[in-house]
């Protein structure tokens, strides 16, 4: 789903705002049958039958914002994003016994994944000539994400993974139109 909102009073100022909404669900089934035969082909020495059941349920929410103001003969940028993702897998393994499954808790779990991201840039373009122009940026991102694998069996649980990061992408530029088709780009 999308929801969006443009102003633009035809003068060089703008504004954009969305807010997004995914949703994404899969269950799936598998059946894996391994079947041993003799060197003939003629004698099954043993078989292994697999049974995998996979549930994938993943929402992603996203607002951005972005403003434009011309500004000293260019134009200045800020905008900000937002976005979370949401993911809950579960994995159930289990083994075919005298033709019934049953769950194998060494190999099952569960996955549950959480991602928060903020980001805001600035940028600022403005033309140097008839056919150079000058840009020059910075974003900033902060990424927070916890991923948590829940064993069956409590031998085999682990602790939790966070990762909480902030980054910063500088960018400057010398954009040109060489021609009406062609442009070069200096970054």
């Amino acid at each position: 789903y999308n929801l969006n909102y443009r102003f633009d009073n035809a003068k060089g100022r703008t504004l954009n705002i969305d807010l997004d909404y995914g949703s994404y669900e899969t269950i799936g089934d598998r059946y894996q049958p391994n079947r041993y035969y003799d060197a003939a082909e003629e004698n099954l020495k043993s078989q292994n039958i697999d049974l995998f059941n996979t549930t994938t349920g993943i929402d992603i929410y996203t607002f951005k914002l972005d403003f434009e103001e011309k500004l000293l003969g260019g134009v200045l940028g800020i905008g900000t994003k937002i976005s979370r993702v949401d993911s809950d897998n579960l994995f159930l393994f289990s083994d075919e016994i005298n033709g019934q499954p049953v769950q194998n808790d060494t190999f099952s779990n569960r996955f549950e994944y959480i991602e928060n991201v903020y980001a805001g840039y600035v940028s600022y373009v403005r033309p140097i000539n008839q056919k150079w122009n000058f840009s020059a940026g910075l974003r900033a991102e902060q990424t927070d994400a916890k991923g948590d694998l829940q064993a069956f069996l409590p031998e085999l649980q682990e602790d939790p993974v966070d990762l909480n990061s902030l980054s910063w992408f500088p960018n400057a530029g010398l954009p040109s139109q060489a021609a009406p088709m062609h442009g070069i780009t200096l970054n």
